[in-house]
């Protein structure tokens, strides 16, 4: 695998133009770009920060595909689940302190539709909250995750 470094579209800014930080910036990325190109460790790691994030982004992407709110809101939860959760006897574990106004960013509504939402996904017995900072998601993944899960 190569990866070709292209010299940037602009012209470099003079070093005698602009603020010092601005300066050390421009000649520090010409210093860094050389060493990171003649690392294959670095290129390596760059190109894993990259494709998670690529990953990440099509997780997001495909979260707010789904229509509805609490629909939505569960497949968040279980992409949680799935980084950062515990299997448990009820399903999965979650231990995050994520404020509602987080989470209504994060599937495009705001924060009293989040906590409605979240109401309504304990009556329906799909999140159970154990304790502060503290989900349970109760059985196994919704159907419409699979497609979720195979794009990450």
């Amino acid at each position: 695998m190569y990866i070709v470094v292209t010299p940037p579209l602009t012209p470099p800014l003079k070093r005698t133009s602009g603020p010092l930080a601005l300066k050390l910036g421009c000649s520090m990325s010409g210093m860094l770009l050389r060493r990171v190109t003649q690392s294959p460790t670095a290129i390596g790691a760059i190109a894993s920060r990259a494709i998670d994030r690529s990953r990440t982004l099509a997780l997001q992407s495909a979260i707010m595909s789904i229509v509805g709110i609490e629909e939505r809101l569960l497949a968040l939860l279980w992409a949680f689940a799935e980084r950062w959760g515990t299997l448990v006897a009820d399903g999965a574990r979650i231990e995050m302190n994520v404020p509602q106004s987080v989470l209504a960013e994060m599937v495009g509504t705001r924060r009293p539709t989040v906590s409605l939402a979240l109401g309504n996904l304990r009556d329906r017995g799909l999140l159970i909250s154990a304790e502060s900072g503290c989900w349970v998601l109760a059985g196994a993944p919704p159907s419409a995750m699979a497609p979720i899960a195979d794009a990450g």
